[in-house]
């Protein structure tokens, strides 16, 4: 399906990341925007970012500024917030201002080194029964986690992109804010396993669970899943609703990439971040198998990627600084 660039708008959400007075590597917003409109010179091109910021030398053609709404608590032990609201704001203000066929949402710290997304768009068109928008929206395999993997977080995509048609944008985006229950009131008496680290056992549900259930609760009863909910339903849900909504594409088939994430710096920190996500491959798996009814096993080079992980992540846990037997040795040496 053929998409020209003046059909599209391109909507930049986030903090403005750089500014003029610093270092040139530093300018991170101001690359995004400029690779933009390097590759899609005819895109609408909208900056959603917070009321205050600094706009020197940036290029757009439509900026929208709203107020801050704050973070709510995440890990608290790790210092780390949970930015759902802001992510909502800017992205549903952007989607209002904007007013081409169809969206790509990047955040404010990614670059497009070429167009490959569009290659993807509408080349799944199969639907099934849990198919919510009109045409499959593209999104990226990058912490789009397979559930039960490494990490629980069922119906977890990952939210670095989103390519579709507006309105099918505005289905998913158009959800409410999310208050400190919906996302941070966790229950430690509920089962989970040993994937589960500090605080993290004390959340309800990650942002991009938050996003992606409200989204999906606006047409069917989905259980309230939890951030370590591996149940066999929950697993089968975010599987069919990926497979019926999305297409999941990686940032190098897409030419958007993270300025933010950078390559993992060992291989226990690819396995955890990287490994525990869905492939394209993996994704096309889901897709023959739920809209398509004909389930494929041979995508054995896909899930040979995510087993290895697992096989790290168990390594790491069973010999590694943190694990029991290293606890053990230190207490053997301190008697």
């Amino acid at each position: 399906m053929h998409v020209s660039d003046r059909e599209i708008s391109v909507i930049v959400q986030g903090p403005v990341v750089g500014s003029p007075a610093g270092p040139q590597a530093g300018h991170i917003t101001r690359e995004c925007l400029a690779s933009v409109r390097r590759h899609w010179p005819g895109a609408e091109l909208v900056l959603s970012t917070w009321r205050g910021s600094d706009l020197s030398d940036l290029g757009f053609d439509v900026l929208v500024e709203s107020e801050d709404p704050g973070s709510l608590p995440y890990d608290v032990a790790q210092g780390v917030p949970n930015n759902v609201n802001r992510q909502l704001v800017t992205t549903k203000a952007g989607l209002a201002a904007s007013s081409r066929r169809y969206v790509l949402k990047i955040r404010s710290d990614m670059q497009m080194q070429h167009d490959g997304l569009l290659r993807y768009f509408d080349a799944f068109p199969a639907r099934s029964d849990w198919s919510f928008v009109g045409k499959k929206v593209i999104g990226s395999t990058t912490f789009a986690r397979i559930p039960g993997l490494i990490w629980h977080l069922p119906y977890h995509p990952g939210d670095l992109f989103f390519f579709g048609e507006r309105e099918d944008m505005r289905r998913i985006w158009d959800i409410p804010l999310a208050s400190e229950r919906d996302v941070s009131m966790g229950v430690p008496k509920l089962p989970h396993g040993v994937n589960i680290h500090g605080m993290l056992n004390m959340v309800r549900c990650a942002p991009e669970q938050y996003i992606w259930l409200s989204f999906l609760r606006k047409y069917v009863d989905v259980l309230p899943a939890s951030h370590w909910d591996r149940t066999a339903e929950s697993i089968a849900g975010t599987e069919k609703s990926f497979a019926s909504n999305l297409i999941l594409v990686s940032p190098e088939q897409a030419g958007l990439v993270s300025l933010k994430f950078q390559r993992p710096a060992s291989i226990v920190e690819w396995a955890v971040k990287y490994g525990s996500c869905y492939t394209h491959t993996i994704w096309k798996q889901l897709y023959f198998k739920y809209c398509l009814d004909r389930p494929r096993t041979v995508y054995a080079v896909g899930w040979g990627r995510a087993y290895l992980a697992k096989s790290i992540y168990i390594a790491r846990r069973m010999v590694g600084p943190g694990s029991l037997r290293a606890k053990v040795s230190r207490g053997v040496r301190n008697v």
